[in-house]
């Protein structure tokens, strides 16, 4: 089989912000519905969208794994400091880490620790310069040591 990324040191996964919401199905997961719209599992049924945003974030490491990466670091998306946004997105970060935890080669980041204040973010939901330096502050250190990466 080809690995078109076997040359690669590793991979870094940033996503999730904006995942507190219905999952969309290919058309093999429609079984996972939650009932309502077949093509959907819905954000309020909570053990099928864990299960389903699990499973994807497998997937997506796992490819990467088949591709030749040797080492995908999911980092999970930062707190931010909306009060509502941190209850949602909560689920995103445990099924991330979930997900990479139970996939080929692949590793989560817990950024909860690194909660930036109100000023480090935009809008509390996306940091700016200064909430990316303080969250790289706690973070970045442990990046290089799983890639191997002497500062």
């Amino acid at each position: 089989p080809q690995r078109p990324l076997a040359g690669a040191r590793g991979a870094i996964i940033l996503l999730g912000g904006n995942d507190a919401q219905p999952v969309f199905l290919r058309p093999t997961e429609h079984e996972l519905s939650s009932g309502r719209r077949r093509e959907w599992v819905e954000w309020t049924d909570e053990p099928g969208w864990r299960r389903t945003y699990r499973n994807r974030t497998r997937a997506l490491v796992d490819a990467l794994c088949a591709a030749g990466v040797p080492k995908v670091l999911v980092v999970v998306p930062a707190d931010g400091t909306r009060e509502g946004w941190i209850a949602r997105i909560g689920r995103v970060q445990e099924e991330q880490l979930a997900g990479a935890r139970i996939s080929r080669c692949g590793r989560g980041l817990d950024t909860r620790g690194a909660r930036p204040r109100a000023a480090d973010t935009l809008d509390g939901v996306h940091l700016s310069s200064t909430g990316a330096r303080t969250v790289w502050a706690r973070v970045g250190p442990e990046v290089l040591r799983y890639f191997e990466i002497t500062p």
